[in-house]
């Protein structure tokens, strides 16, 4: 049975990973700073990105996000294992998401999911992501949808 501090770090936890789908859709990557800790290690290589710091991956991010209209981000279940002096996590969480180009193009689904070290200090935030995208489908939009 889960105690309340279990659920405490759990919601905790999911809030980080709604905030950073949030960044995502809002294309506000300075919500980045929230969801990561300033020496993190985001690893996007399987995604077409490189393994780097925050800031380098800020960059990569916005020049990827310039050509996206629409980016829909959820994240679904999540697998937690946190450690019992409750100063670090890891967790496993699927997603999926929809990518809608600026130009004419098919848009794309693509489902996966993360591996992250997370850290507690005054809040819990992402030391260590790797991104795991699984399948992508190419997905048609009724032309009348905007």
């Amino acid at each position: 049975m889960l105690s309340i501090d279990d659920l405490v770090d759990r919601a905790e936890i999911i809030d980080v990973l709604v905030t950073y789908c949030t960044a995502l859709r809002t294309q506000d990557l300075d919500l980045f700073d929230e969801v990561f800790a300033a020496d993190a290690v985001i690893d996007y290589t399987e995604t077409g990105g490189s393994r780097a710091g925050l800031e380098a991956t800020k960059a990569w991010l916005s020049e990827l996000l310039a050509g996206v209209r629409s980016f829909e981000l959820f994240v679904g279940d999540s697998e937690f294992d946190i450690a019992h002096d409750r100063r670090s996590a890891s967790v496993r969480t699927t997603w999926h998401g929809l990518f809608v180009p600026r130009s004419e193009g098919a848009a794309l689904q693509v489902y996966g999911h993360y591996q992250d070290q997370l850290v507690r200090g005054d809040r819990w935030v992402i030391a260590e992501r790797v991104d795991h995208p699984t399948a992508r489908v190419v997905a048609s939009l009724d032309p009348g949808e905007g």
